[in-house]
């Protein structure tokens, strides 16, 4: 088949790596794929794009915000000059390359590009990758969205369930977990650590919990009487908030027990020496990839009750699940595990053991790959 996948990539994220998964995997099984993304991006999705030998175009992919400051307001009136040039690029990509199908992977870019998305005999599939909320502004702009739209994939069950409540016919519904290529990492099971390693992954923002897991440090501190641990934050974000964060480490007097490790692209330098990764996120998280890639390197996961992570960790299993907004949850957990190291290598393996078995590289290609098939035929 021939197929364009649609990421704007402004910068990478746990979205940008699983769809360069899909396009590996796709191209992999004897697909022909071309990725249409942003020119207002970082440049780094196109710098793997071309290690990986994806073909590529670049277009004004931007966004439509109704938010009424500054930025959004600027932000909207670039777009709109650049619409109609953005509509002509994508009629003269895809008369091009003549796609069996399209994979829309953002709504807000779906919306851009609506007037022309189905003006020839070409599938077109939404892969939904956000938590959308249930209001008259989106069902309305859904329904849109399903006149043209012939599936509708989630990366979860939560994420498919949103699309249902927004009135989603059934029959246009399918969740395809997110997978990631299984590397059979074998921990040390002999090693013996002073000092117990934390590490809270991705991008630096409010919404991802870091204030509730400093603060369940401080608790370690003063409630369980525990210093001997160190957390490692993986990421950047708003300068801003970072500089809150620090601030509320010294009111805390958690220099010496947290170290910035900014945006580390290896995934075994973040992950191969951590003992725990915590992810207690305060919003609706679709499905976490940094939750899956803990996985592979046998390292349990803390994360809030929120979104799609009950797909990926059973409580007290391969994990613990927690409320959101609960630093004194967060801290108990950890402080089970501190004080029982083996306790939280055993719930590691059981971990990597689950993300071998249910999402796995493999398993999302093949899905992928029948689902394709299944709506083409």
């Amino acid at each position: 088949m021939r197929i364009v996948i649609i990421c704007g990539a402004g910068y990478i994220s746990g979205k940008e790596k699983i769809m360069l998964s899909l396009l590996k995997g796709l191209a992999a099984e004897g697909n022909e794929v071309f990725c249409i993304t942003s020119k207002w991006s970082n440049g780094q999705f196109e710098d793997l794009l071309i290690k990986w030998n994806i073909n590529y175009s670049k277009i004004r992919l931007g966004f439509i915000s109704k938010t009424m400051n500054w930025n959004s307001i600027r932000m909207t009136m670039e777009q709109l000059i650049y619409w109609p040039k953005l509509l002509f690029d994508y009629k003269r990509i895809v008369s091009k390359f003549r796609p069996d199908v399209v994979i829309h992977t953002n709504f807000h870019h779906l919306f851009l590009l609506y007037p022309v998305v189905g003006t020839r005999n070409t599938i077109n599939i939404y892969h939904s990758h956000e938590s959308i909320g249930n209001s008259g502004f989106y069902n309305k702009l859904f329904s849109l969205f399903s006149k043209k739209i012939k599936l509708f994939i989630g990366v979860s069950d939560y994420v498919t369930n949103k699309l249902r409540d927004l009135g989603i016919w059934n029959d246009k519904l399918k969740t395809i977990h997110n997978g990631l290529e299984i590397i059979q990492w074998k921990p040390n099971l002999l090693k013996q650590e002073s000092i117990f390693k934390i590490g809270i992954v991705g991008q630096v923002g409010r919404w991802k919990g870091h204030e509730d897991v400093l603060l369940a440090l401080d608790i370690l501190k003063r409630k369980y009487n525990l210093s001997q641990f160190k957390l490692s934050i993986f990421g950047t974000g708003d300068p801003s908030f970072i500089q809150e964060l620090n601030k509320l480490i010294e009111e805390k007097h958690l220099k010496d027990q947290v170290e910035w490790k900014g945006f580390v692209n290896n995934i075994e330098q973040i992950y191969a020496d951590l003992q725990v990764v915590c992810i207690p996120s305060r919003s609706e998280e679709p499905f976490a990839t940094s939750a899956l890639e803990a996985g592979l390197f046998a390292v349990p996961v803390i994360v809030s009750n929120r979104g799609g992570f009950p797909e990926i960790v059973k409580h007290q299993h391969n994990g613990f699940i927690v409320e959101a907004n609960a630093p004194e949850e967060i801290a108990k957990f950890l402080a089970i595990l501190i004080e029982d190291p083996s306790m939280a290598l055993q719930k590691g393996l059981n971990h990597q053991q689950i993300v071998s078995q249910l999402f796995s590289y493999n398993k999302f290609i093949s899905n992928w790959e029948n689902k394709l098939e299944e709506v083409s035929s």
